[in-house]
């Protein structure tokens, strides 16, 4: 909906939220505790999922610059921010949202 309003920030912060927050159920579904930062988490996440080839490397690679996007969003006014950028974030959260069911389903 941010998007579809031209809202490219608001976007790209909410799809970095949504992976945020799949990445987190992930972590938890596998019995571990969080780790307490956003790098933190990206890196326990690569190490339970993409290392074990659960997720793709490209999930790996696409945390990191969703991350990158939203510090850039939240934080830079100056940032050139493109409709592309909030699209990957966006597609990035679907694809950990469908892992996350995946998942769930396998438990």
């Amino acid at each position: 909906e941010d998007l579809e309003r031209g809202e490219v920030r608001a976007a790209l912060d909410a799809a970095y939220n949504a992976c945020e927050l799949a990445v987190k159920a992930l972590i938890l579904l596998s019995g571990e505790k969080l780790a307490k930062s956003h790098g933190g988490l990206i890196a326990q996440f690569g190490r339970l999922y993409v290392e074990t080839g659960k997720a793709g490397r490209e999930v790996g690679r696409g945390l990191h610059k969703a991350l990158m996007l939203r510090n850039r969003a939240r934080y830079d006014p100056r940032a050139l921010l493109t409709r592309e950028d909030a699209l990957m974030a966006i597609n990035l959260a679907e694809k950990l949202v469908k892992l996350l069911k995946k998942e769930l389903e396998e438990k």
